[in-house]
């Protein structure tokens, strides 16, 4: 869905930078440029904050509870 969203936004972004340039005239289309682009930043950094989560939450931990000789963790010498 980001993707197509994306897309969209620059496909917007292109043809009103596209009109703004053959034109020559900025005022009409910055209004849409700068939607556009807010939105298509806005895109990226939301997607880049949530890549490096993950959905595991789990608080059990693994532990050993092997205890051979004298270690000190099983309460040994």
């Amino acid at each position: 869905m980001k993707l197509i969203a994306r897309t969209l936004l620059i496909t917007i972004f292109s043809i009103a930078f596209f009109a703004g340039y053959s034109s020559d005239d900025w005022q009409s289309v910055m209004v849409v440029l700068i939607i556009s682009g807010f939105l298509l930043l806005l895109s990226f950094i939301t997607s880049k904050s949530n890549s490096g989560t993950t959905g595991y939450s789990g608080g059990a931990s693994y532990s050993n509870n092997s205890c051979s000789g004298s270690d000190s963790s099983c309460g040994g010498d």
